[in-house]
């Protein structure tokens, strides 16, 4: 679940020429407008998980294995790669 959802994956952007982990770029918190960006927007994506949720479920073209396989995905970043990021990141 864990390559699945965030550490095997891969971007179209680019840092010094290779393709990047967009979870790697924000862990080592290189770049401040990146752990920024995390600090405004991890609490937004908590408190919206059930919209999100909702919103996967109304996509007609979407499998019932495909909605849940994506609200999955997207609660399990959150868990365990958005969440303690933040709370790296803040202390908190």
């Amino acid at each position: 679940m864990e390559t699945e959802s965030y550490r095997g994956r891969r971007c179209i952007f680019e840092l010094e020429g290779k393709k990047i982990n967009p979870y790697h770029v924000m862990e080592s918190m290189e770049y401040a407008a990146c752990t920024r960006a995390v600090e405004r927007i991890v609490p937004a994506m908590g408190d919206s998980l059930s919209k999100i949720g909702g919103l996967i479920w109304e996509i007609p073209v979407l499998t019932e294995v495909q909605k849940k396989f994506y609200c999955t995905i997207i609660e399990y970043r959150y868990n365990n790669m958005f969440l303690p990021l933040y709370q790296k990141i803040t202390g908190v």
